[in-house]
């Protein structure tokens, strides 16, 4: 009975941590809230604090799905060719090359690199600095 109970209260408060990471807070502090105090706890709490759009957007960006306008500095997709905010065409250099599987090409090294991987392969160099 303990156990169940035991796994029960871990299975909500990694939900809890989990919903708080996709809202831009900290996954490891509201886990700890959440094992410590309750899950219901750490629910109530991320309610009442909210989204936190720049951990959002960091998340986003640093995941490798989005980008920053270079005019307007709004978060757009990382394959836009024209900024959805001002309207603007992006310069081709901040327009990553992918190949049919998705992949990117450094274009510091020409190395054909992984669509998850944030950095090239070979030189290093960040995908996000392109």
């Amino acid at each position: 009975m303990v156990f169940g109970i035991s796994i029960t209260w871990l299975i909500f408060a990694f939900a809890v941590a989990y919903g708080a990471k996709n809202r831009g807070q900290s996954f490891g502090t509201y886990l700890a809230l959440s094992i410590f105090l309750s899950p219901l706890v750490g629910g109530i709490v991320l309610l009442m604090v909210g989204a936190n759009k720049e951990g959002i957007e960091n998340n986003s960006i640093s995941a490798g799905n989005s980008k920053k306008c270079p005019f307007c500095a709004e978060i757009i997709k990382i394959d836009a060719k024209v900024c959805r905010y001002c309207g603007r065409d992006l310069p081709e250099e901040s327009i990553p090359k992918t190949t049919v599987k998705g992949n990117w090409i450094c274009k510091n090294c020409g190395t054909e690199n992984d669509k998850n991987w944030n950095n090239c392969s070979n030189c290093s160099k960040s995908r996000l600095d392109m």
